[in-house]
């Protein structure tokens, strides 16, 4: 590996540590700093795979308790059950979605023009989102129902 494919990587490694746990889109970050250094195709790629299974992996390690308790509680506790199904139905439109769209996605998704344009959009409606009027309808990831589970899916 020579010095600036090193230093590309180094850069989109602050990039996914600096925006992970933000609310703000660490993968969009990722495309649009991976454009800007000139850092793409299958290199990239694998880049972001693997920059994201170390994201995804703290996000476990943060919940493991929670995972554990249902995985546990999966065969005898109702809000282990319930938590279960919300999640399989949360998943499923993007799970759906992605397969049956895969290449319109890669190809107009995933370009630093359109990743920008949805940061832009993205964070307006975030501040909108923050300024109305919030009305909870769950405490805890336990009180949701199958109705909020589509929602979110």
């Amino acid at each position: 590996m020579d010095l600036w494919t090193a230093v590309q990587a180094l850069i989109l490694g602050v990039v996914e540590g600096l925006t992970e746990f933000l609310p703000i889109s660490s993968t969009g970050h990722q495309i649009i700093v991976a454009d800007l250094i000139n850092f793409g195709g299958e290199r990239f790629e694998a880049f972001n795979i693997i920059i994201q299974l170390g994201a995804i992996l703290a996000v476990v390690w943060e919940f493991r308790r929670k995972i554990l308790d249902v995985v546990i509680g999966l065969p005898t506790q109702r809000n282990a059950q319930r938590f279960t199904v919300n999640l399989i139905i949360a998943v499923l439109p993007a799970v759906v979605l992605g397969v049956i769209f895969s290449d319109l996605i890669k190809h107009y998704l995933f370009n630093p023009i359109t990743v920008a344009a949805a940061l832009v959009v993205g964070g307006v409606i975030m501040l909108w989102a923050e300024r109305r009027q919030h009305e909870v309808h769950a405490e805890t990831v336990d009180d949701i129902t199958w109705k909020d589970a589509i929602k979110v899916g």
